[in-house]
């Protein structure tokens, strides 16, 4: 009996310390990818959209960064959900340090705010 305790003490101290470390890395590459797209001056056609790091990952063409950011739906965005709204070929623009990305789809504009990381 103590040995199985002693098992499940260890399987229990290893996950604990795998969460831990996966939340440490995971900020960091949230805030990695926020730095990013935040200082980032981005105007084109989306190449691609898809879901990343449960946010929203995108590339426009004539630029080969991948971006990432989490967007609020709100009521200035109709309660569109970028992800499942957007999609190739529309248009999207964000001026550097803007906390506001709006995409241009079908001759009509909505407005994205996104989760900020500090």
């Amino acid at each position: 009996m103590k040995k199985r305790n002693l098992k499940i003490l260890g399987f229990g101290l290893i996950a604990i310390i795998y969460i831990a470390f996966a939340q440490i890395f995971g900020n960091k590459r949230d805030k990695r990818n926020f730095d990013k797209f935040y200082s980032s001056e981005i105007r084109g056609s989306l190449k691609e959209v898809e879901i990343k790091y449960h946010g929203v990952g995108f590339r426009v063409h004539n630029d080969s960064t991948e971006y990432v950011f989490y967007p609020y739906t709100s009521i200035i965005n109709q309660k569109k959900i970028f992800d499942h709204f957007a999609t190739k070929g529309d248009s999207v623009i964000k001026k550097r340090h803007q906390d506001t990305l709006i995409l241009l789809k079908e001759d009509r504009r909505y407005l994205y705010t996104f989760q900020k990381f500090k």
